[in-house]
């Protein structure tokens, strides 16, 4: 009555709302609550990276550390020395570009100094050492740097890349015009015909994505079309439309559909009149 039709609107409305395998969206939304966990994680590694090196004070508000080249002060190309440039919170990265795009060596991490001083021997005078203290480089510590830093970029991408695919995968399976367009193009493709021998109608195809396929059916065809190729998978939607058209048929219609010659052949019927039963001839 009213109430199933409002309830099936709620339903078809705020389906993905709710992971439910009647609905369809178990599937789907476990997909996509990986893939935000995939960028929180993402997010938080920069931010632990960015507090380990000793970056984390606040943000990186500073309009000439993220400018990537030379920083200009009243129209005149001018080299902003470092304690004018933030190279706090989430904007290191950028700093560090620009400042190597201006031919300067970026600021020092905290956690890896580049140079330290040190206790050297001396020579022994008088019965006793005479040490001396100097200032030691530490390569080690510059390529530790360089690694982050490294780091600091490949997540910043593996960030930006999550997020593009996160938002491609919800346009694909919340928007019903891209899931039912995925489903069709693999119809049209192999002339599918419903059991009556007619080319099927966008009703159809509407049913039979919206309530035999479903989200979840769509997008395991998705990732099937990705990883095996669209040969297979149009075979296979092939398949599983010709089971959803005989499962709604009346026994004539399914028995005249193009699959079921052998079922015709068994049972007799082959369109012409035959009688109910014919004697045996003694």
């Amino acid at each position: 009555g009213k109430r199933a039709r409002m309830a099936d609107r709620a339903y078809r409305a705020c389906g993905m709302c709710v992971i439910s395998k009647r609905l369809g969206t178990c599937l789907v939304l476990s997909y996509l609550i990986i893939k935000v966990i995939t960028i929180l994680n993402a997010a938080m590694q920069i931010y632990l990276i960015q507090r380990f090196l000793g970056f984390y004070e606040g943000g990186s508000y500073s309009k000439a550390s993220m400018q990537l080249g030379s920083a200009r002060k009243d129209g005149e190309k001018e080299v902003i020395p470092y304690g004018e440039d933030d190279t706090s919170g989430f904007g290191f990265g950028l700093t560090v570009a620009n400042y190597i795009r201006s031919g300067r060596d970026w600021p020092e991490t905290l956690i890896f100094p580049r140079v330290a001083y040190c206790r050297v021997p001396g020579i022994r005078l008088v019965g006793g050492d005479n040490a001396y203290t100097a200032q030691c480089a530490l390569p080690i510590n510059m390529l530790n740097e360089k690694i982050y830093i490294f780091l600091w970029f490949w997540i910043v991408f593996v960030l930006c890349v999550c997020s593009a695919s996160l938002i491609l995968w919800i346009s694909r399976l919340t928007l019903d015009p891209q899931r039912k367009n995925f489903i069709k193009r693999f119809l049209r493709a192999r002339h599918i015909k419903n059991s009556k021998g007619e080319v099927m109608g966008i009703h159809d195809v509407d049913q039979f994505v919206d309530d035999y396929l479903r989200r979840d059916g769509v997008f395991l065809l998705r990732m099937m079309s990705i990883n095996a190729g669209e040969v297979i998978t149009a075979e296979i939607v092939q398949k599983l439309y010709k089971d959803w058209d005989c499962e709604h048929a009346s026994p004539e219609e399914s028995l005249l559909s193009p699959g079921n010659s052998l079922e015709k052949a068994k049972l007799g019927f082959d369109g012409e009149k035959h009688s109910p039963y014919q004697p045996q001839m003694v």
